[in-house]
């Protein structure tokens, strides 16, 4: 039998039950509770006071989570519908220890939510980011909720999240990650863990002053690179100033133990991002590797500063990088204030059943089947159905049927063909 702080999810436990009666069966399961089990805490409230405990009937987001790190084992904690604001700012005295400023994780945790659950860091510096996951090893959890308006300024990146458990796993499920900002790197997430799982999600509108809008990867060190699978999702609206305006998978070595990024990414959209530089959408550098399959990367933007420093609208492979691309949908991106540039800069390996766009009569260095027309026929970013955001394969399309392999369901979770599916992360279901 697990701990419960907050209001208790097992036991003999009544609505109408005295408090004095819920308090004492908290502590006599405190007491009778196994080593390392894990607890569950519910928070209560949705503001931010000064931390005084997780009281069954009087507990903060911040005190579950103070409560959690006290305890050992990986706890969950439910959050119910509405916006948790995160108001304390950081103080030097308290910093790693979730008592102000951003929450600190510290033992591995679930956060479950109810799809209408937001955690709201008021776009305050003097708070920071809104979650830094710590501990390696540790593994956690994210579902059905929105974390926003964090702002990391210049504390390492991870305006949103920022997960720093090497060698353990970080997977987020039906989350949105929108709206944050970091003063360096990584707008919306910095991953470290070893292995990361975005599945139903969308990463939005994420700001970093340096590189990787909305998700950056890096190198580890010793303990394994980073493994990441995105699927059946959307990056979108996310600014860098420097590369990598949606992801930026970035190998450079630390501490002489190269572990550069792998990520693979199926099923979904990458759109409407912008970098200053290279890799409006994508970008991988100094062996980061990326495996596109049945991705739509549309309507990014590279070089957007106009000062010709960058290349690849869409997307950007650097010297000894692996980029593959199978049945891929690269289309409307553009490069600089003129537009013109290529859809992709560097060199990328085709499985087949791609559809680039060509852009101001330059080309993409891609092997295998490929289409190139002059128009590939999409629409904007729009709410097509499903949980996040598509592209939309218009009528006419030379998407339409030319991919070589095909997924059993779409991005939005429509039915594909078993053959002579559409390239890219949409459908298309007119005659």
């Amino acid at each position: 039998m697990g701990v419960v702080a907050g209001k208790p999810a097992i036991g003999p436990y009544r609505a109408k039950a005295p408090r004095a009666f819920v308090v004492l069966l908290l502590g006599l399961l405190i007491l009778v509770s196994p080593s390392g089990a894990a607890a569950a805490f519910k928070p209560t409230r949705f503001d931010d006071p000064r931390p005084n405990g997780c009281d069954p009937t009087n507990c903060s987001l911040r005190e579950a989570v103070i409560a959690a790190n006290k305890h050992a084992g990986a706890d969950t904690i439910r959050l119910g519908k509405g916006a948790y604001e995160l108001t304390r700012e950081e103080s030097a005295g308290d910093l790693n220890n979730s008592r102000s400023g951003d929450l600190d994780v510290l033992d591995g945790a679930k956060f479950l939510g109810t799809g209408k659950t937001r955690i709201d860091g008021a776009q305050s510096s003097s708070i920071g980011r809104v979650f830094h996951l710590q501990g390696s090893l540790n593994a956690y959890v994210f579902r059905k909720l929105t974390v926003r308006r964090g702002n990391a300024g210049s504390l390492g990146g991870g305006g949103g999240i920022l997960a720093e458990n090497i060698g353990g796993s970080l997977s987020l499920a039906r989350v949105k990650v929108v709206a944050n900002d970091s003063g360096t790197f990584g707008g919306g997430i910095v991953s470290h863990a070893t292995e990361l799982r975005i599945k139903k999600s969308t990463i939005a509108d994420n700001h970093a002053d340096q590189r990787a809008g909305g998700i950056l990867l890096p190198a580890t060190g010793g303990l394994g690179p980073v493994n990441a699978t995105i699927r059946s999702s959307t990056i979108s609206g996310n600014v860098a100033v420097s590369d990598g305006g949606g992801l930026l998978a970035d190998g450079t070595d630390i501490g002489g133990f190269p572990n550069p990024p792998q990520v693979t990414m199926v099923n979904s959209t990458v759109a409407l991002n912008e970098a200053s530089q290279s890799g409006g959408g994508v970008r991988a550098v100094a062996g980061g590797a990326i495996t596109l399959d049945n991705v739509t990367v549309a309507h990014n933007q590279a070089e957007r500063d106009g000062a010709g420093a960058g290349t690849g609208g869409g997307l950007s492979a650097g010297l000894a990088s692996p980029f593959t691309l199978g049945d891929v949908l690269v289309a409307g991106n553009t490069v600089g204030a003129t537009g013109n540039g290529s859809q992709c800069a560097g060199a990328f390996t085709g499985q087949g059943g791609n559809v680039v766009q060509l852009q101001a009569g330059t080309a993409c260095a891609i092997t295998g089947g490929l289409s190139e027309p002059v128009d590939a026929l999409i629409g904007p970013l729009a709410n097509n159905g499903g949980g996040t955001k598509t592209v939309a394969v218009l009528d006419g399309s030379a998407a339409i049927g030319f991919a070589e392999s095909c997924p059993a369901k779409d991005q939005r979770g429509i039915a594909r063909p078993a053959t002579d599916c559409d390239s890219g992360a949409f459908e298309h279901q007119g005659p």
